[in-house]
């Protein structure tokens, strides 16, 4: 943006205009002036300090939210760990491991963050002690259901220790939670005093930028010039900017598109590496199962059942296998063309959720990365559709005119509204950024009550750089 320099502006005030003025002009005028800047640099001051207030205000409570989250935790700690001595169910331990791992994180931060008073006050570090004391009973506790079983655990608990822990934590907590509110309720009230004064400041900064604006009255016109210049000024930085965001829009385009290429690949990375890894191990350990069968007596029993079991273990293993390589990189889509794996896509789909699917595909002529956002696009909106839409009946329609190709999914399930849609709407998203970085667009045309029709368009050919 053009910056008029200082010259500039006095050279719009001639000699005469400045010679023929009354001493009591200026004397009005500079009285103004300084007292705009006295008010300006009381409301400056007044400003930084309740910004100051303020944040000490908003770390306070964080302090005392903390405080509570603490408490939270170290009761479900609790919990988890009664959980798992009545039951010895391991499944309890883990609610009971992250509760400690956050205990200890907001520890630190509470040790970190606290205000000074707070920070050396007894009752904070009385809470510290007891907390560690109680999680320090609970372990011991686990450790002793786990190695001598419920009894000797029960030992422990019979003493009371944890509870009396227990109790004193919550003393010492309620004494830190108080103090903290108290210093909340003092940093409001300096805040409201500050808040107070800042607006009597520009209160009188106003009241002096109208006086000067009367004695400024007359120079409306050259005012009015100087404006219309640094308007040009603006319009001209304006068309700058706009060509930057039309550049840096491009490149990001253009980075959409290197990270979609660079997903798919490596999805097409860990597809072979399934295959080649994966797949020859669960084949090699069925085919070790196979030859343990063969070898084992008629009367095995209980051994062939389990050597059986094991079996069919590993069939599912290589089915799941074949399941994860498919939704990584589709075979069909690489080896039959794009009309196929769609077919075979939405026919797998239909037989699944057991929805009537038509499909009206046309053979394109797509690269294989244009082929890929077109796949991707009709298998993401059936999955929308399958979890949102309820639908009785699915069309899936692919078919090219003057080198534009156009995939259109619609469905007959309760709709929705476009506009309304939340910000982590993943799904939608991610059609739109696959489309974006192929150049096409995404349209979604949808109403509450009458089905969602979703249209993808691109060329058939990238455009030329």
């Amino acid at each position: 943006m053009k910056v008029m320099p200082e010259k500039g502006l006095l050279h719009h005030i001639s000699p005469s205009f400045l010679r023929h003025r009354p001493r009591k002009y200026w004397l009005a005028i500079l009285v103004s002036v300084l007292c705009a800047l006295g008010v300006l640099v009381l409301a400056e001051r007044s400003y930084n300090t309740l910004m100051r207030v303020a944040g000490e205000r908003q770390q306070l409570q964080l302090v005392s939210a903390t405080i509570d989250a603490l408490g939270d935790d170290l009761t479900l700690a609790e919990s988890s760990q009664r959980g798992y001595l009545l039951t010895g169910d391991t499944r309890y331990l883990e609610p009971f491991k992250s509760a400690a791992g956050r205990i200890a994180a907001r520890t630190n931060l509470l040790r970190g963050m606290a205000p000074l008073p707070l920070r050396e006050s007894p009752s904070l570090r009385g809470m510290y002690a007891q907390m560690e004391l109680k999680l320090g009973e609970m372990n011991r506790t686990i450790e002793l259901r786990t190695r001598d079983g419920p009894d000797a655990a029960q030992r422990l608990v019979n003493t009371d220790a944890g509870k009396q822990y227990m109790e004193a934590f919550r003393s010492h907590r309620q004494l830190v939670s108080q103090a903290a509110d108290a210093l909340i309720v003092r940093k409001q009230v300096e805040f409201n005093r500050l808040l107070s004064a800042t607006r009597l400041s520009f209160m009188a900064c106003v009241l002096a930028a109208l006086l000067a604006f009367v004695l400024y009255l007359g120079q409306t016109y050259r005012i009015d010039k100087l404006t219309r210049s640094a308007q040009r000024a603006t319009e001209e930085e304006r068309a700058r900017l706009e060509r930057q965001v039309r550049e840096r829009t491009a490149r990001l385009t253009d980075l959409a598109s290197y990270l979609q290429t660079a997903v798919e690949d490596e999805r097409a990375r860990l597809a072979r590496e399934l295959h080649d890894e994966l797949g020859a191990l669960l084949t090699a350990a069925k085919l070790d199962v196979a030859r343990l069968r063969m070898r084992l007596p008629a009367d095995a029993g209980k051994l062939a059942d389990d050597l059986a079991h094991l079996s069919g273990v590993l069939n599912e293993g290589i089915a799941l296998k074949r399941t994860i390589i498919e939704n990584l990189r589709p075979s069909a889509l690489t080896n039959l063309g794009l009309v196929p794996a769609l077919e075979n896509l939405t026919r797998e789909w239909s037989h699944a959720s057991r929805i009537e699917v038509h499909t009206a595909l046309e053979p394109v002529e797509l690269d294989e990365s244009r082929a890929l956002a077109v796949y991707r696009l009709v298998q993401e909106a059936l999955t929308n559709i399958q979890k949102y839409a309820r639908p009785s009946r699915v069309a899936v329609r692919l078919d090219t005119h003057d080198g534009i190709v156009e995939v259109s999914v619609v469905d007959d399930g309760v709709g929705f509204d476009p506009s309304n849609l939340p910000l982590a709407t993943h799904g939608l998203t991610g059609m739109q950024h696959r489309l974006d970085a192929c150049g096409g667009r995404l349209v979604i045309d949808s109403a509450p009550g009458r089905g969602t029709r979703i249209t993808g368009t691109l060329a058939q050919q990238p455009a030329p750089r």
